[in-house]
């Protein structure tokens, strides 16, 4: 089976729940055999280089990281109470 996952930071190294929790299924998912696929956004805020990722997981899994500039700040966010449209959106 082909699965594709959706996750908003590279989730290597697991370093907390999230990371940890998508990264097991991860690699679960590859160990029984299927074809994973892991799409990630790249953020400045969790930025990872993905090439330094060992190579045991990569050969198992193909991740796609998306360098996103998400620059989300107190003055941006409080002025954006007094607007209809979206504070940040991804281009």
């Amino acid at each position: 089976m082909k699965i594709l996952q959706l996750h908003n930071k590279v989730p290597y190294p697991p370093k907390d729940g999230g990371s940890i929790g998508v990264w097991n299924f991860t690699l679960e998912f590859a160990k029984q055999g299927h074809e994973v696929t892991l799409f990630v956004m790249n953020t400045q805020k969790h930025y990872y280089n993905i090439k330094t990722i060992p190579i045991e997981f990569t050969k198992i899994i193909k991740i796609i990281a998306v360098d996103v500039k998400v620059p989300v700040t107190f003055i941006g966010a409080l002025f954006n109470l007094f607007l209809s449209n979206f504070y940040w959106c991804i281009i």
